[in-house]
């Protein structure tokens, strides 16, 4: 990111917490945010793809997206329910 980036970041961050408006209930509070955060950092932080295949597996990158996308999950359920997905060994 460059210098003038990085001000841009700063400036969309101070604005976004300005205009949070504070509640009764810190769990709202840290929920606000820390999707602020989320909103910001993607949009400024974008990985390119260059068309390069991954060198993880179907199956993990779709547990990956899974997990991605089920971020209020618990990190104990994701881990049970990775470990029913596994086939048995020998």
């Amino acid at each position: 990111m460059t210098s003038a980036g990085t001000d841009a970041f700063q400036i969309q961050l101070e604005n976004r917490f300005d205009a949070l408006t504070p509640t009764l209930d810190i769990n709202e509070d840290f929920e606000n945010v820390v999707n602020i955060l989320r909103d910001e950092g993607k949009r400024f932080c974008r990985r390119r793809d260059r068309g390069s295949k991954s060198q993880h597996s179907e199956g993990t990158l779709e547990l990956m997206k899974k997990r991605q996308e089920n971020t209020n999950a618990i990190p104990s359920e994701l881990h049970q329910e990775t470990n029913t997905q596994r086939p048995p060994t020998c």
